[in-house]
């Protein structure tokens, strides 16, 4: 018959032999070179219950997973640094779109951030007239806050974009 004491026993032994089988897992799956695999870790805790832990699983045939290496990626020039650039290079918006297939809009924006910035001047990207009447415009109108109102009153050739811009640099808006 069983006495506490004996069962005691039983279930320390259980425990501490418990406690060395998620030891050993634990290393294993804190291994750098392990790829996690489900069937590979069941191998690897049958290798250690039974025993076997020392036994190479390459010797098995079944060689250990690692995780592939990476080549280091190049950084990444910001889009709107390459529509810069294009420009500067002497290429109009509308061209800088076409050959990047991005909207004349978009190419404004990235252009635009340089002029906020202080790289660009903003004649170089809005036409001296559009920002003379635009000036004008908001100095003889202030009541005309809004994009649209401005857009109204100015001539056609003048865009959304180009006033955005021309409010930010000369009012802060």
């Amino acid at each position: 018959m069983c006495t506490r004491r004996d069962r005691f026993a039983d279930r320390r032994a259980a425990l501490g032999d418990e406690l060395d089988l998620k030891t050993k897992l634990f290393e294993y799956a804190g291994d750098t070179e392990t790829v996690f695999d489900t069937g590979d870790y069941l191998r690897r805790k049958a290798q250690i219950l039974l025993g076997d832990e020392m036994e190479d699983t390459a010797a098995k045939g079944r060689a250990r997973k690692t995780k592939p290496t990476k080549a280091p990626k190049e950084p990444k020039v910001p889009t709107a640094k390459i529509s810069y650039d294009m420009f500067i290079s002497g290429m109009a918006v509308d061209r800088i779109a076409a050959e990047r297939r991005l909207t004349p809009g978009t190419v404004f924006n990235h252009l635009a951030q340089y002029v906020e910035r202080g790289t660009l001047p903003i004649e170089q990207l809005v036409p001296q007239e559009h920002i003379d009447e635009i000036r004008n415009h908001a100095r003889t109108h202030p009541q005309d806050t809004s994009v649209t109102q401005i857009k109204e009153a100015v001539s056609q050739a003048v865009s959304y974009d180009e006033i955005r811009i021309v409010r930010k640099v000369y009012f802060g808006d």
